[in-house]
């Protein structure tokens, strides 16, 4: 993709006084500036103007079709842009003799004579729109009535506030000099995308925008989506019920704690799967803008918001799940506990596909989920588990059989895992605790602390009886809260615990060294008979 870009410092006086609209597209979030932006940009300004300097704004990023040169959508630099805005016309008010500010913020319509906004909002579920034209009209009593509802209409108010009060202060030449030093020293430096379609030169913009924030995208991926999403509706007449829905799924995956680039990613992966793909993935918004097998290209926007919603629903009744006192729950937060998200992309699609009513097949699902944690465990803490994720997922989509992933037992040797289990250290210990513990449900607020702290390791007359405090062996599963105190101290709270498990598993004194290779050995036991499939007793 070819980039026609061009950038050059411009005043506010080249930016506004000419034929050109500015779009804010429907993939953009709200205008959000809060009293406090305000303020800072206010007091910048002012004190740039006392003191003689031009003031830099910053970058804002633009994209423009060469079908249509007049239109300019603001892909980054909303907030200050509509600020911008809002000043030029309380200064039009302010300065009525001064008819040049008044021709900065406004456009003619090209469908009758009424003037519109230099700035449109095409944001859907905002009024922000609906508040540039309403401010645009303003004349000072509207300016200084209570303020009407809307973030627009109460800085339009504040910077009308605070303007008037300083501009009350200056002599008639400076007030001449005020506005002329704010149409011409105060800069932004405007980057322009051109493309042969909108849609073009808006990918080509947001990609520049990618490359100089290395923060990161402001936007969500699913901002971009949203939007496509809204065109497909509006084409069928019912935007409303789009919106309506949109909502639902932003309130319902904030309330689970994700995003919903969160949710898409999850929609990539059983769209990948229904397709046998199996190779790297893509950047989420390259697939579902460029990709064919993209729903945004062959679905409809019907079709994809209940899969979107489908997906939420078993992502939150997998949840419900993990938090309750079953087995299934036990093995959900053995899962959880693995140091990457690719096992969960598996379990999602799995339960989406195969499974309507999790209660009535909680065996079923235990079982998979033991497969996925034999693969993701013995393979260690890695990313490379993704390739046999992806062929997982895709046979899940095929309706395939999924191994059982045991290992060879001859050769296998878990001793090296165990001496230095690094990120997988919370999982391996669950995962240990529920086998030694075969009739155990799932615990609820339960920690992985150590046995032997560093706070022991000066007690008087102690010796070590381990030569890491690392080692898995001195890691458990306790229901009390992690606190640093004495070995004695630290026992007699963990010997009231209601769970056998966790009661019995100390000695009253300090562990010796016997303690902790009969607790390694038993360790390697259980997971080894998990691991293989192979009774030790049976290997005997």
């Amino acid at each position: 993709m070819a980039l026609s870009l061009s950038a050059e410092q411009k005043d506010l006086k080249s930016l506004f006084i000419n034929d050109d609209k500015y779009i804010i597209p429907t993939f953009q979030r709200p205008y959000s500036w809060t009293e406090e932006q305000l303020l800072q940009l206010y007091y910048d300004i002012t004190n740039a103007f006392e003191n003689g300097e031009d003031y830099f704004l910053g970058n804002i990023i633009l994209a423009k079709s060469r079908t249509d040169k007049s239109i300019l959508e603001i892909i980054d630099g909303q907030q200050r842009m509509v600020t911008l805005w809002l000043m030029l016309k309380a200064l039009s008010v302010m300065l009525p003799t001064v008819p040049r500010l008044k021709s900065m913020i406004e456009i003619e319509s090209w469908e009758s004579d009424q003037k519109l906004p230099k700035i449109e909002s095409q944001i859907y579920e905002a009024t922000d729109n609906e508040q540039l034209k309403d401010i645009m009209v303003w004349e000072e009593r509207d300016f200084i009535m209570a303020a009407p509802e809307g973030r627009l209409y109460r800085n339009a108010q504040k910077l009308y506030e605070w303007l008037e009060a300083y501009i009350s202060r200056l002599s008639e030449e400076e007030k001449n000099s005020f506005w002329r030093y704010c149409i011409q020293s105060l800069y932004l430096l405007p980057i322009e995308l051109s493309g042969e379609t909108s849609e073009d030169a808006q990918s080509k913009a947001l990609t520049i925008f990618e490359t100089i924030n290395n923060r990161g995208l402001d936007l969500e991926d699913a901002d971009i989506f949203k939007a496509k999403l809204y065109n497909m509706a509006k084409h069928e007449g019912s935007q409303q019920q789009m919106i309506n829905q949109w909502h639902e799924l932003v309130a319902s995956t904030t309330e689970l704690g994700l995003r919903l680039d969160d949710i898409f990613r999850y929609y990539s992966h059983i769209i990948r799967g229904q397709h046998s793909i199996t190779s790297n993935e893509k950047r989420l918004r390259d697939f579902y803008t460029r990709e064919d097998i993209s729903p945004l290209k062959i679905a409809r926007h019907t079709e994809i918001l209940a899969d979107l919603a489908r997906i939420i629903d078993t992502i939150s009744l997998l949840e419900y799940y993990r938090q309750q006192p079953t087995r299934l729950g036990a093995w959900l937060q053995i899962l959880k506990a693995y140091t990457n998200q690719y096992p969960w992309y598996a379990l999602i699609t799995y339960v989406y596909k195969n499974i309507s009513d999790i209660n009535d097949h909680q065996d079923k699902l235990q079982e998979f989920i033991e497969k996925l944690v034999r693969f993701c465990y013995i393979s260690g803490s890695t990313t490379t588990i993704k390739y046999e994720i992806y062929s997982i997922i895709s046979k899940i989509m095929r309706g395939e059989y999924i191994q059982d992933y045991f290992v060879e037992p001859g050769d296998f040797n878990l001793q090296p895992l165990l001496k230095n289990p690094r990120r997988l250290k919370t999982g391996l210990i669950l995962l240990a605790f529920y086998l030694e513990n075969p009739e155990q449900d799932a615990l609820q607020d339960i920690n992985v602390d150590r046995i032997i702290k560093s706070c022991d390791t000066d007690a008087e007359n102690t010796r070590l009886p381990i030569s890491s405090l690392s080692d898995i062996t001195n890691y458990m599963v306790t229901d009390i809260p992690k606190r640093v105190l004495p070995y004695a101290e630290r026992y007699a709270m963990l010997n009231r615990s209601a769970v056998p498990g966790i009661r019995n598993l100390l000695p009253s004194h300090y562990p010796t060294e016997d303690f902790f290779q009969n607790r390694l050995e038993q360790i390697c036991t259980v997971l080894t008979e998990f691991f293989t499939g192979v009774n030790s007793h049976e290997q005997s």
